[in-house]
């Protein structure tokens, strides 16, 4: 996910994470919630559930999963060319400028999210 990030940004990335332990049968998230996690699997296993209980996926050390991935790409499918679009609340949490679009209705997400276009301070 952050293979080729700048090595500042991804200090930035390392810095800002919070360890997060949980015991084997905890559930983590449930499918359509919103939210601004993002989630890093240092050691273990995470098992992905369909809506009846059947493990269709099982993510290991150095996966990465949560709402805000999965967020982040269906708003890619939304965006312009050039254009980076993120939750509204995470551009005023990350302190970046950013200005609101029109709600959007994104697959697999139940009801319209708000989102903003980040601007390019450097232009």
């Amino acid at each position: 996910l952050f293979g080729n990030g700048e090595p500042l940004f991804l200090e930035q990335v390392i810095m800002a994470l919070e360890p997060f332990q949980v015991a084997e049968g905890d559930v983590i998230i449930r499918k359509g919630e919103l939210g601004r996690e993002l989630y890093l699997i240092e050691q273990g296993e995470v098992e992905i559930l369909d809506d009846a209980g059947k493990v269709v996926k099982i993510l290991r050390d150095g996966d990465v999963f949560g709402p805000v991935v999965n967020l982040a790409a269906r708003a890619v499918k939304v965006a312009g060319p050039g254009e980076v679009l993120a939750p509204a609340g995470f551009a005023n949490a990350a302190g970046m400028e950013a200005h609101s679009i029109e709600p959007q209705v994104l697959k697999g997400i139940d009801n319209q999210v708000e989102l903003s276009r980040l601007v390019d301070r450097s232009r």
